[in-house]
């Protein structure tokens, strides 16, 4: 507006010449340059290459995890691949194995039917030898009563309540007796039960309702009464004069059962590759009895099917640390992509 009025009057023009006004916008001009200069300029230099230098940094920074990435990567690739050839190598190792000696592993375990029997023969005999510990009369007595008692019973009793019981009075005729009946008569029990069922004429002659009763007590004495007690005899006619001689096998289990019970006992079946030697024999039962707090009985076996590690069954339980498992554990992952 001023402009404008200048203008009416006469006194300003666009092209007018004011050499105090060009003077002094110089001189601020230059200070203003001056103070830019001196304190704007190396302020805002130093931020530039401050940040020059950090996104430098970062940029440098960035290329070495690139490059440790990717060497992590091929490493990784390697690993893998060498993991997947190695687990190929040994599956087929396992397989050329295990075909390889299937006949033989078939032809060993008829080898070993044979002899588990021919043993058993042989520890029937050892064991009649060493029954030479006495029965109480009156401990055979109870526990013919108390097999007895099973007779009078309402409807149908179950084979293994009835075996149950003659174990418990074959257990309370042992415990009447003198140190380590206990255990020797769980012994005798499943050597004449094996005796049994080896033997078929021996269970057909039992078994048979052609032969007397008191004609199969009297085969039982010829036979026994020369190696065993005359209680331990007779506790044997009372099973066979009842017709339970057909559970001989259920009684023996049912007393190792309560004989384990009584000394806090397990039966652990323990498979391995080969055959162990004595000394891990011992750290194996050793490491089971700690791990279950109770004394263990190891039945050991070899299998070479497991390929390697150790696989241990409990009762009905079973812990399975074998090589061949962990290969097909490896395998599945393999194949899901887990």
């Amino acid at each position: 507006m001023l402009a404008l009025l200048l203008v009416q009057e006469g006194e300003f023009t666009p092209f007018s010449i004011n050499t105090g006004l060009i003077f002094w916008t110089i001189v601020v001009f230059g200070i203003l340059l001056a103070l830019l200069w001196r304190f704007g300029w190396p302020a805002l230099l130093k931020t530039v290459e401050d940040r020059e230098r950090r996104i430098q940094q970062q940029l440098e920074e960035a290329e070495r995890a690139r490059t440790e990435a990717t060497r992590l990567l091929e490493e990784h690739k390697r690993t893998i691949a060498t993991a997947k050839a190695e687990a190929q190598e040994v599956l087929a190792k396992a397989k050329a194995l295990a075909d390889k000696e299937r006949e033989t592993l078939l032809a060993k375990a008829r080898q070993e039917y044979e002899q588990l029997l021919e043993r058993a023969r042989h520890e029937i005999a050892a064991e009649k030898e060493k029954a030479i510990v006495e029965l109480r009369r009156e401990a055979v007595d109870l526990s013919i009563a108390a097999a007895s008692k099973l007779r009078g019973g309402r409807g149908v009793v179950k084979s293994t309540t009835i075996a149950r019981n003659y174990a418990e009075a074959l257990l309370l005729a042992a415990e009447a007796g003198r140190t380590g009946a206990v255990e020797l008569y769980g012994r005798l029990i499943d050597a004449v039960a094996g005796a049994v069922e080896a033997e078929e004429r021996i269970a057909v002659a039992l078994d048979s309702p052609r032969v007397a009763k008191a004609t199969k007590g009297a085969l039982l004495e010829r036979a026994l009464g020369d190696v065993t007690t005359p209680e331990f005899v007779r506790f044997l006619q009372a099973v066979v004069r009842r017709g339970r001689q057909g559970l001989l096998r259920e009684i023996a289990q049912e007393y190792q059962a309560l004989v384990d019970l009584k000394l806090d006992r397990v039966h652990a079946g323990v498979v391995l590759v080969e055959e162990p030697d004595a000394r891990l024999e011992k750290q194996i039962v050793e490491r089971l009895a700690a791990a279950f707090g109770k004394d263990v009985r190891a039945h050991f076996r070899a299998e070479r099917g497991i390929i390697g590690g150790v696989v241990v069954r409990v009762g009905d339980r079973v812990y399975d640390g074998s090589l061949k498992r962990k290969l097909a554990v490896l395998r599945r992952k393999m194949m899901t992509g887990e």
